[in-house]
């Protein structure tokens, strides 16, 4: 029998999928390559998209007070609308292929929300090795921070929820 992750059987995930390590072509508009694979594993369905959710969507910024305040609103109002476009996009490239796609978007949900504390924990790890001395390294750490917070507080809820199980 195979194992199943989030009731899905693993696939092969990047593990470190962000920006830095995706090779775009910026005048068509495409991705070239993914590179630095030292990483991949077998995981969950949705393990490498939420992490670049988590890592590369730029937060909001607003100014209060003459004081540049960061938001992480990015990634918990486009969640919705980016999984939606994930599932469309599998689906039509498995209908090019000839196969009945295998999940549906409940399940691409359940399983982002099943990884979500699994991104949480790289999130906080990724974080301590942004720390540095200059000014931009220190906004990196800042912005990570504010990123692991939001990211904290969405698992919180979701555990109070009765949507996340397993935890403490």
């Amino acid at each position: 029998m195979t194992k199943t992750i989030a009731g899905h059987p693993p696939v092969i995930c990047h593990g470190d999928l962000w920006n830095n390590n995706c090779i775009f072509d910026n005048n068509a508009n495409q991705l070239l390559a993914i590179i630095d694979w030292q990483w991949a594993h077998q995981g969950c369905v949705v393990e490498d998209l939420s992490f670049l959710l988590s890592v590369t969507l730029p937060p909001k910024v607003s100014t209060l007070d003459a004081r540049i305040i960061i938001v992480d609103q990015t990634r918990r109002d486009n969640t919705t609308q980016i999984l939606t476009y994930y599932h469309h996009q599998l689906s039509m490239q498995c209908t090019s292929h000839r196969i009945q796609c295998p999940l549906t978007l409940e399940d691409i949900h359940t399983a982002y929300t099943h990884f979500l504390p699994n991104t949480l924990a790289w999130n906080i790890i990724e974080t301590g090795f942004d720390i540095g001395e200059n000014s931009d390294e220190i906004l990196m750490c800042d912005t990570m921070c504010d990123k692991t917070f939001a990211l904290l507080e969405d698992v919180v809820e979701l555990k109070e929820r009765g949507m996340i199980a397993g935890m403490m």
